[in-house]
Parts: C-alpha cells; structure tokens; sequence
C-alpha cells in the first residue's frame, strides 16, 4: 500500500436541465469553500443542511478541470504500479456517466488535443499512454470495464448483447484483492 492512501470525496453538480429551471433550486453550491448547502423545500423551508467535501465542482465546471483536480494527481500512482480507484456514486441521471465517460462522440486522436467533452476515461488512458511513451518504456495495458447497479456487477466489455450479471469474490492472494470471476479483460 502506499503510505500516502488516503480517500478523498469530490462532489460535481450538474447544471439544471430546462424543465428544472422553473423550480425552487434546493442545492447552493459552493466551490470556492468545498461546501454544498441544501434547502429543504417542503414543509419546512427554513431547514439547511451544510456538507462540506474534499473538493466541490459546480455545475459550470468543464471537463478538463474535473479531471485535472480529480484523476491527473492519481496517474503517477498508477504509473508507479499502486492501485487507485475513482468511484461515481449517486443517484440515476446526476451526471455520473458523463463525468466517468463524457461525450459518447469526442474522439481521442493523438495529433490533436482531448477533445473538450471527454470524460475521466479517455483523459486517464491518454495520460497514461503519454507517460509511459515519454519514458520509452515497453509497457502492456490490460483494461476491465464493468458497472455495479443495484448490487449487481455487468461486464461493459461483454461480447454478448446480453448483460451478464458477475460474482464478486475474495482473493487470498494478495491479500485483500478480489476477483470479478468471468470479467473480460482487453489488451
């Protein structure tokens, strides 16, 4: 493990669609504090809640600065062999996907620069990819794509059309890693 693991919690807001524009708004977001307030806007309307997280992005936050502040710290962790993992959590149609993937249409072409709506994904394999090719070092990429909903494990890289629920199971070697027993891993 290194010794300099710690977890972090980052929140991003999604900007409001236009059927939303018409209603109270019950989250204030505050980035330059890292701290989100919530309004309750039922019966009780003087009810606030303040959470304060390790970074806050609002809902004006572009890609690039997402992945800047979350995942490019973690790339040279992952380019000295340590495990790290980026998390999105929370409720259905937040923005976890587009944040995780970006734009299903931007490219990754190495004579152009990431295009702007690229999510932590594709920005992370190009980092790595850039990294290891500036250090002149033979390297191998093995990627798993997978996606845990309502408890159950799919395998996004599937060859089948069907989404086949995986088993999740504990590892006795090394200790404390699991195996995902039949997850596709490209090379």
């Amino acid at each position: 493990m290194n010794s300099n693991e710690s977890i972090q919690v980052f929140v991003r807001c999604r900007p409001l669609l236009e059927s939303e524009k018409q209603l109270p708004v019950p989250v204030e977001v505050h980035p330059e504090v890292n701290k989100i307030i919530v309004h309750d806007i039922g019966c009780n309307k003087n009810a606030i809640k303040t959470f304060s997280f390790d970074k806050v992005f609002g809902p004006e936050t572009q890609q690039a600065h997402i992945y800047n502040g979350v995942a490019a710290p973690l790339i040279q962790e992952v380019i000295m062999g340590f495990n790290c993992t980026i998390l999105a959590y929370g409720q259905t149609g937040t923005g976890k996907t587009f944040t995780i993937e970006g734009n299903r249409f931007s490219t990754l072409d190495d004579s152009v620069e990431v295009h702007y709506m690229a999510g932590i994904i594709p920005r992370s394999m190009k980092h790595i990819f850039q990294e290891l090719t500036q250090q002149k070092c033979d390297f191998e990429v093995n990627v798993s794509f997978l996606e845990l909903y309502n408890e159950e494990i799919y395998d996004l890289l599937s060859k089948t059309d069907d989404l086949i629920k995986l088993k999740l199971y504990d590892s006795s070697s090394p200790k404390g890693s699991v195996i995902i027993q039949g997850l596709e891993i490209q090379k």
